[in-house]
């Protein structure tokens, strides 16, 4: 609170109006707390910058990514990193798509990692990367392995998926499916166990399914013209000239390449 009344008499205004509810941002508070968040968004950037021009090897690298992405990709990667700069930082935060390219709009991340739909209204640059066919799981009794040529009762059986792209979505409803979903969960392993176990169709790439498709636990659908999964590293404006952004990217390029390689 003491701090609060030296702001105000430096500024000789009003932020807050007190009440026995607490407190509420006068519209003197409200335009300095948006400036202010505007101003720290700014002295970021400059600070990353000078650091990046500087060739300092140590700061922190923050990142949004889906599920899939975060579970099975960014572990090596961050790894493998980490062997050429050690003193790098690294936040990771798991969003939905949808709420991903606004953080990275303004500045409060500096690479984004999944399938959007649309990035021409936001400031970032874009680096497709090589995708994959969205494969259907299912354990192999499962009644839908004989009827996979007869996509009317394909509404029959619901599925388990993360969060997906809209272009997804339609994909799914186009062969048939319904979008509702018996099992909704960021959690691959808990989608695979369940499949296993249940009448589920769990949808993914096919990467993720590995070693469950080795050992005959699942079977992949063999469906002509499924959805692609391809995803796409969005950077940062004041992110883009960072030798050290550059170098993580590289290092999840490779990765990425090496497991669309290795299914």
């Amino acid at each position: 609170t003491s701090h609060i009344n030296r702001i105000e008499q430096l500024l000789g205004g009003t932020l807050f109006i007190r009440s026995s509810k607490g407190l509420t941002a006068t519209p003197l508070g409200t335009s300095v707390y948006q400036h202010s968040k505007e101003m720290m968004r700014h002295w970021s950037a400059f600070d990353r910058k000078i650091k990046a021009l500087a060739g300092a090897d140590e700061g922190e690298i923050r990142v949004l990514c889906g599920a899939v992405i975060e579970q099975n990709i960014l572990p090596n990667t961050i790894i493998e990193f980490l062997k050429d700069s050690p003193n790098i930082n690294f936040d990771v935060n798991v969003l939905n798509v949808d709420k991903m390219l606004p953080v990275l709009h303004d500045g409060n991340a500096d690479v984004a990692i999944g399938v959007f739909n649309d990035t021409h209204h936001f400031d970032v640059e874009q680096i497709k990367i090589p995708g994959q066919n969205v494969g259907f799981f299912v354990k192999p009794s499962h009644p839908l392995v004989d009827k996979v040529n007869d996509p009317k009762s394909f509404g029959e059986f619901r599925l388990g998926y993360p969060g997906i792209s809209r272009d997804i979505k339609q994909a799914i409803i186009e062969m048939g499916f319904t979008t509702e979903r018996a099992l909704a969960s960021d959690s691959y392993l808990l989608l695979k166990n369940t499949a296993i176990h249940c009448d589920l169709v769990v949808a993914g790439p096919e990467f993720i399914f590995k070693e469950e498709l080795k050992s005959r636990q699942l079977v992949k659908l063999a469906f002509e013209n499924p959805p692609l999964w391809a995803p796409s590293i969005l950077i940062a404006k004041a992110a883009k000239h960072s030798p050290l952004i550059l170098r993580f990217i590289d290092c999840l390029k490779q990765e990425m390449d090496a497991i669309t390689r290795g299914v």
